[in-house]
């Protein structure tokens, strides 16, 4: 990796490893190139499974270079790996006699939480106008707030971020730039198909698995798809589409659309679909990171934790209830369970955990999101008042160009 990479390394003022799943192989590295500049190397450790390769080309003219693991099936093997690889690099880099020998000099080796912590101040003396003392002390004091509900402090940092605008712009390559004429082409042979007078594009991120903060995948989204069709969108799904692929062959849901319908790489699909969106909707995902580095207006379904905003982005967290249905109280959804993910038992000795909407709330979120939209709705204002009163230096009213959607407040009181 340093002999083909040999000038980019002796130049480098400092190097990130970013092992990490997909959302922070964006967002941190948009991050780190921020502090560092151009002089900074990304290294990228993944396999073509959670990483994106054209990544490099949005990132151009900064240096981030992929470290390819194999594609294992068993996630704990996987993990184990990736955790051993990171290490055995971050420990060549720092101690190796060879590097230091073909550098002649030794690599300043980036620290995640170092970095994520002195962007969040640097963020919030230079948007907010606040002094470095304050700045550091409100860091602390969200640190303070997750860590009673994460075991990392330092990713307090990084959802305080992911509230902001994107730190570095994106680019498109000459070879992204061919593969949207293709796609741009394609498009419009769909709508000509639909009859429709222009081509609008609704990306929809479906995202299914065990994880807590997963959404339901395609089951969220019957009716949101008949809704979006009426109003002469074409819709592009993107994240876990095997399902769709099935049920394509099935032939339902044949007026959808995935990488196979515009004949690209779903990777490369999944940036163009995203950059020629009116807008995007779906499930909290890794995918989230990249709406939010290409700075896409979005409505976000089903999120957990219940405080988690994004940058240009409308959100309809899941509210927290019992065994018995019974809802938690808004001052507990922002306070106790602000940042929480995963179900606790209360004083009655009741399970509490975050539920699923129905695809009839999920539907009347996106009429509402997509009604605004076409309004031509600019910027997003967080109004709490409805809520709860929150502390001064609550995290989300740190957030910009950012709301929950009205849909929450409703359900709250039904």
């Amino acid at each position: 990796m340093i002999t083909i990479n040999l000038s980019k390394f002796k130049k480098t003022n400092g190097v990130f490893v970013n092992s990490y799943a997909f959302g922070h192989s964006v967002t941190e590295t948009s991050i780190f190139f921020h502090q560092y500049g151009h002089e900074g190397v990304c290294l990228s450790v993944g396999n073509r499974n959670n990483r994106n390769k054209y990544l490099k080309n949005l990132f151009e003219p900064y240096k981030l270079l992929h470290f390819w693991l194999p594609n294992i099936n068993d996630i704990n093997i996987y993990h184990a790996l990736r955790l051993r690889v990171h290490d055995a690099i971050d420990l060549s880099f720092r101690k190796s006699r060879v590097v230091k020998i073909l550098l002649k000099r030794n690599l300043v080796i980036v620290r995640r939480d170092v970095m994520l912590n002195a962007s969040a101040i640097s963020s919030l003396q230079r948007d907010y106008k606040l002094s470095k003392e304050d700045s550091t002390r409100i860091v602390k004091s969200f640190d303070s707030v997750y860590s009673k509900s994460q075991s990392e402090t330092s990713m307090s940092s990084l959802h305080y971020l992911v509230q902001q605008k994107t730190l570095v712009d994106y680019s498109l390559s000459k070879n992204l730039l061919r593969f949207n004429s293709r796609f741009l082409k394609k498009a419009e042979i769909l709508a000509n198909e639909k009859s429709y007078s222009e081509i609008k594009i609704c990306t929809i991120v479906l995202r299914r698995s065990w994880k807590p903060w997963s959404g339901l995948g395609l089951d969220s989204y019957s009716q949101v798809f008949d809704y979006l069709e009426s109003r002469n969108y074409l819709i592009n799904l993107i994240g876990d589409v095997d399902e769709f692929y099935g049920l394509k062959k099935a032939k339902k849901f044949n007026t959808l659309n995935s990488n196979f319908e515009y004949g690209l790489n779903p990777k490369i699909f999944q940036i163009l679909s995203i950059i020629n969106s009116n807008f995007c909707i779906g499930d909290q995902s890794g995918l989230q990171a990249l709406i939010h580095f290409l700075n896409k207006r979005n409505l976000i379904i089903n999120s957990v934790p219940f405080g988690q905003l994004q940058y240009n982005s409308v959100v309809l967290p899941r509210i927290w209830v019992d065994q018995n249905g019974i809802k938690a109280t808004t001052e507990e959804h922002f306070s106790n369970l602000m940042y929480r993910y995963h179900s606790i038992k209360k004083g009655n000795d009741l399970s509490i955990y975050p539920q699923y909407y129905s695809s009839e709330t999920v539907f009347d979120t996106v009429k509402n999101f997509v009604e605004a939209n076409e309004s031509n709705q600019t910027t997003l204002e967080l109004d709490l008042k409805g809520f709860t009163n929150i502390g001064p230096e609550c995290m989300a009213l740190f957030s910009k160009n950012t709301s929950f959607s009205p849909i929450l407040l409703k359900e709250f009181e039904s």
